[in-house]
């Protein structure tokens, strides 16, 4: 078992009878955690259904302290430990408040993306609506420009925020991969409706601050363009990732096996293919289907499109499993 002690305790320090150093305790038995949980908290040990172990420290543990008037009050959390092979050893040591630094770091740096793709699609739109306007409506290359230019700001967004995540320090890769997927779908949501949303909502005297929902090169066209992006070229992006690609060039067209420099190792993991990525599939389908349903009132042959792009990601996904993906 694991043992979670607070560096920072509220108890004062004369009346500790034992002392733990550092952050994490393992046990050998889980006979030993109880044992070391009852040295801390005699008084009870509760159950919890989750994390195993929950102790409440007494209140009355700082009766004779130093000034505190026998109302000290703590707690101890031991809990299962993560396997050896998902624990993160490197994020073994950063202590709670700088992985809550690190959090508000890449949040805000998330954030900051957002706005920068919110301005990018504002300024693309705007030049779209003005030559859909000159041109009467009439169909061109432009119809379906603001909806691949969304998809490929998603799969940036991906690799930030895939970035940020193993930022934040997470002490295994489950937790790494849970809070990847859940900040990814979020922001693939906000990217794909709110970003198009809020680039249409026009201030000018022609509009009145309302959203053009049909007029020519209006919402509705870019959202359609959207989804139907989403339905060709987001499989098609997970089918060839960049972690597959750059290596095959790399080793195709750059890398001499007789002259080469690398170590076996190293020429080895040329050869691997990359994993499944499963975190950021689901936050992709997600993005899909929140995407068509947001707007199928308005729109119904959304959800037809959508329901034909979730197949070809199925396809494709399964094709990625069977012959490219190495775990």
């Amino acid at each position: 078992e694991a043992l979670e002690v607070p560096k920072e305790n509220s108890i004062p320090e004369s009346s500790l009878q034992h002392r733990v150093a550092g952050h994490i305790i393992l046990f050998n038995h889980q006979v030993d955690s109880y044992r070391a949980l009852h040295v801390f908290a005699p008084p009870g040990i509760h159950k919890h259904a989750r994390y195993g172990v929950t102790v409440k420290l007494s209140k009355t543990w700082g009766q004779g302290g130093a000034g505190d008037g026998g109302n000290a009050s703590s707690g101890l959390v031991a809990h299962r430990p993560a396997h050896a092979a998902d624990l993160l050893w490197q994020n073994v040591g950063i202590p709670t408040r700088e992985r809550v630094l690190r959090a508000l770091a890449s949040a805000l740096f998330t954030v900051g993306i957002l706005f920068c793709t919110l301005a990018f699609v504002t300024l693309l739109t705007r030049y779209r609506a003005s030559v859909a306007e000159k041109t009467g409506g009439a169909a061109s290359a432009l119809d379906h420009l603001v909806g691949i230019v969304v998809v490929l700001l998603n799969y940036v967004l991906k690799l930030v925020m895939e970035w940020t995540s193993r930022f934040e320090g997470h002490m295994s890769e489950t937790a790494l991969q849970a809070s990847y997927a859940v900040k990814l779908a979020a922001g693939l949501v906000a990217n794909s409706t709110l970003v198009l949303v809020v680039s249409h909502y026009r201030r000018s005297p022609q509009f009145q601050g309302e959203i053009d929902w049909y007029a020519p090169g209006g919402l509705l066209s870019d959202v359609r363009s959207l989804v139907v992006s989403n339905a060709w070229l987001t499989p098609l992006m997970y089918l060839f990732p960049t972690e597959a690609v750059l290596p095959f060039i790399q080793r195709r067209f750059l890398v001499n096996p007789a002259t080469t420099t690398l170590t076996q190792d190293e020429y080895n993991d040329l050869h691997l293919g990359p994993s499944l990525g499963l975190a950021a599939r689901v936050a992709s389908v997600i993005n899909m289907v929140v995407t068509a349903l947001m707007f199928a009132p308005m729109m119904p042959s959304l959800v037809v499109i959508a329901t034909a792009g979730l197949a070809l990601m199925f396809w494709t996904d399964k094709f990625f499993v069977l012959y490219f993906a190495s775990a």
